[in-house]
């Protein structure tokens, strides 16, 4: 591992253990340094702002959902992504009650992508490319908001339950939009 990666794995561990305590918003730099025993300089040195740091943390523990998703496995790695909410419960707490929009943007980002391919190979030849965006984009918000919904309500519910539950449900209108299109294109044959 680079000395750059260290450097940046421990500003990321100092940050998340800060915010189990704190609110992000009362985190500051100095605060993120001198837990961790390293000058201000060497954080700027790798990120502009805590923000930056804060999706660099998103970006990496999220790897696990982006790499390789698909639509054949987006329920695994939905369900994997959610026991890693759970594990690092109270940081993904705190900063989505100091500001949601951070996490939010992060995650509908991922989720648009996925819902846009699935749009496209579900009904690429009779979207336009303006509707596929429009698909990608009202399950990318409906999906976010219940994770965040699942979030500050304490992630009361198993992530096993609710992955099935979100599942189920994209999965059934993926099946009713095929029937229709599907249903569509013999009526005007």
């Amino acid at each position: 591992m680079s000395k750059s990666l260290i450097t940046k794995n421990a500003l990321a561990g100092s940050l998340k253990s800060l915010i189990t305590e704190n609110n992000f918003d009362k985190v500051t730099i100095a605060d993120i340094t001198d837990n961790i025993g390293l000058n201000r300089q060497t954080f700027y040195y790798h990120f502009a702002d805590k923000q930056e740091l804060l999706y660099w943390i998103y970006d990496n523990e999220a790897f696990t959902l982006t790499c390789g998703l698909n639509m054949e496995n987006w329920g695994e790695k939905f369900n994997d992504f959610l026991k890693l909410l759970r594990r690092d419960r109270l940081f993904y707490i705190n900063t989505i009650k100091c500001s949601d929009d951070y996490f939010e943007k992060y995650l509908k980002g991922i989720l648009e992508e996925l819902f846009a391919k699935a749009a496209y190979e579900l009904d690429g030849d009779e979207l336009e490319e303006k509707e596929i965006k429009l698909v990608a984009r009202f399950f990318s918000r409906g999906v976010c908001g219940l994770v965040i919904d699942w979030i500050l309500g304490g992630m009361r519910q198993d992530e096993d339950e609710y992955t099935k539950m979100i599942y189920r449900l994209v999965e059934n209108v993926k099946k009713t939009a095929y029937i229709r299109y599907s249903y569509s294109a013999d009526e005007m044959n």
